[in-house]
C-alpha cells in the first residue's frame, strides 16, 4: 500500500475565532428581527384580537425554543469536533510529561523529606528543652500550691521562711529564657500565699473569739446553775439542814474561774447573806413552832382538864337530881331516869353549852316537881310516839378519866343510841354549833342545809 501523503494541516489561531464564522449563526439576527416584527404585541379588546395576541406570543415562543435547541446542537458539534478532540490529545502529551517529571521529583522529594525529618527533629527537642522548663516551673509552683492549701494558722511561719528561702536560692539560669516566667509564677505565688494567711489569721481570730464567747458561755451558765441550786436550797431549807449547810456553801463555791471572778464573788456572798438570813428565819421559826405546839398543848391540856371537870360536874348534879348511868328503854349508855321517862347521852351532857344545860337541869327539876304532884285524869286519845333518832358517839369525843361506866363508853369505837327525846330548835343549834363555826363568814349555808338534810328529818312548817 502506497503511503499516505502528508498532510499540512493550518495552524488555528484560536484568538482570532468570531462566532460569526459559525455557518448555524449567519443570518440569525434578521431571522429574528423579521419574526418579532411579523408578530407585533396586539391589545386585547376581543375575542379575536385575544386570539391574534396569543398567535403572536406562540411566533415569538417557537423562535426561543428553536433557538436554544440549536445552541445545544451547536456546542455538542464543538465540543465532538475541537474540545474532545484536544482533551485527548493533551492527556497523551501530559502523561508522557509527568514520567518524566516524576523521575526528576524523585531525589528533590528525597531531599526535602530528610530536611524535614531534621526540622522536626530539631523542633522536638527544642519543644522538649522548652516542655522540660515549663514542667520544671510548673511543678515548682504545684508543690508551693499544695503546701499552702495544708498550711493552717500554726504553721504559716514555717512555710512563709521556706517558701522566700526556696525562692532566693533557686537556680534560675537553668530556666534560660523562661526565668520571666518564673518570676510571674513566683509573684502569683506570693499573692496566694498572703491571701492564704490572711484568711488563716481571720480564721483564727473567729475560731479564738468563739472560744472566749464559749468559754464566758459555759462559766456564765455554770454560775447560774450554781446560783438557781443554791436558791432554791435556801428557799427549801428546813431545820436539819442548818447544822451542815454554811460549810456545804463553802465547799460548793466555784473554783478556777477567769472571766466572771469578780461577779461571782458578788453573787456568793450576796447568796452567803441570803442563807445567812434565811438561817436565822428558819430558826426563829422553829423556834416559834415549838413554842406554838408546847401552847397548844398546854391549852389541849387545859381544855381537856376543863372539860373533863365540867364533865364530873354535870354528872355530879345530874346523879343529885336522880338520874343514873345506865341502859333505859333500849337506849344504851345514858344518864336518865326511868320513872321520869328522862335519858342524856354522855356527849349530850358533855358538849352542851352552859346555857342550855342550866335548862336541861330546870327541865329535870320541873319534871321532877311535876311528878311529885298528883295527877289528873285525862282523857287518852292517842298515844304520841316520840321520833327516835340515831347518835353516833366516836370514842374520841368522851373525856378521859372518867367514871368505870364512862370508860365502858370509850372502849367501844362507836355505837348508835336511839334515845327518845324531842329536838328542840336550841338543841339543833348547839349540834351545828358543835358542827361548824357558825361566827365564820365563809361557812357555806349550802353546806349547812346538807348537814340538816342528812341528820334531821324534814321538819313541818308553822300554821
Amino acid at each position: 500500500m502506497a503511503k499516505a501523503q502528508k498532510q499540512e494541516l493550518a495552524v488555528i489561531d484560536f484568538t482570532q475565532f468570531s462566532v460569526a464564522q459559525l455557518p448555524e449563526l449567519k443570518g440569525k439576527k434578521e431571522e429574528i428581527k423579521s419574526v418579532i416584527e411579523a408578530n407585533p404585541i396586539v391589545e386585547i379588546v376581543d375575542n379575536a384580537t385575544y386570539e391574534s395576541a396569543k398567535k403572536s406570543r406562540t411566533a415569538v415562543k417557537t423562535l426561543r425554543t428553536g433557538l436554544e435547541k440549536e445552541q445545544k446542537d451547536v456546542k455538542k458539534k464543538i465540543k465532538e469536533c475541537v474540545l474532545d478532540i484536544v482533551d485527548k490529545e493533551y492527556d497523551t502529551l501530559v502523561l508522557g510529561v509527568k514520567s518524566a517529571e516524576q523521575s526528576r521529583q524523585e531525589p528533590i522529594d528525597a531531599w526535602e523529606t530528610k530536611k524535614e525529618q531534621e526540622r522536626q527533629e530539631k523542633a522536638r527537642l527544642e519543644q522538649e528543652r522548652i516542655d522540660g522548663i515549663k514542667t520544671k516551673i510548673s511543678d515548682y509552683v504545684a508543690s508551693w500550691k499544695e503546701a499552702f492549701s495544708f498550711m493552717v494558722f500554726g504553721s504559716i511561719k514555717e512555710v512563709s521562711d521556706n517558701f522566700h528561702e526556696s525562692n532566693n536560692t533557686f537556680n534560675k539560669t537553668a530556666l534560660q529564657e523562661f526565668d520571666v516566667l518564673f518570676d510571674r509564677e513566683i509573684s502569683t505565688l506570693t499573692e496566694l500565699l498572703e491571701n492564704k494567711i490572711s484568711t488563716l489569721e481571720e480564721q483564727e481570730k473567729i475560731r479564738v473569739d468563739n472560744l472566749l464567747i464559749q468559754e464566758k458561755n459555759a462559766e456564765q451558765s455554770l454560775i447560774q446553775e450554781w446560783q438557781r441550786t443554791w436558791n432554791a436550797n435556801i428557799d427549801t431549807l428546813s431545820v436539819s439542814d442548818i447544822v451542815d449547810v454554811k460549810s456545804v456553801l463553802v465547799k460548793s463555791k466555784l473554783a478556777n474561774l477567769k472571766h466572771y471572778v469578780s461577779g461571782y464573788e458578788e453573787i456568793f456572798a450576796s447568796t452567803e447573806k441570803r442563807l445567812n438570813s434565811q438561817i436565822e428565819f428558819v430558826s426563829k421559826a422553829e423556834e416559834q413552832r415549838i413554842a406554838q405546839e408546847k401552847l397548844e398543848q398546854e391549852k389541849k391540856e387545859f381544855e381537856e382538864k376543863q372539860a373533863e371537870a365540867k364533865f364530873k360536874e354535870r354528872i355530879a348534879i345530874f346523879k343529885d337530881l336522880g338520874l343514873e348511868f345506865g341502859n333505859f328503854n333500849g337506849a344504851n349508855a345514858c344518864y336518865g331516869n326511868q320513872d321520869l321517862n328522862l335519858f342524856y347521852t354522855a356527849l349530850y351532857i358533855t358538849d352542851a353549852p352552859d346555857d342550855r344545860f342550866e335548862e336541861i337541869v330546870l327541865e329535870i327539876k320541873q319534871k321532877i316537881k311535876e311528878s311529885k304532884s298528883p295527877v289528873e285524869e285525862i282523857e287518852v286519845v292517842a298515844e304520841e310516839v316520840e321520833p327516835k333518832i340515831e347518835y353516833v358517839v366516836p370514842r374520841n369525843v368522851l373525856p378521859s378519866n372518867t367514871t368505870d361506866n364512862i370508860d365502858e363508853i370509850a372502849n367501844n369505837d362507836a355505837f348508835i343510841q336511839e334515845v327518845e327525846f324531842e329536838e328542840t330548835w336550841d338543841s339543833i343549834k348547839n349540834d351545828l354549833s358543835l358542827k361548824f363555826d357558825l361566827k365564820n363568814e365563809f361557812v357555806s349555808i349550802s353546806v349547812v342545809f346538807e348537814y340538816l338534810k342528812e341528820n334531821y328529818n324534814v321538819p313541818a312548817k308553822k300554821q
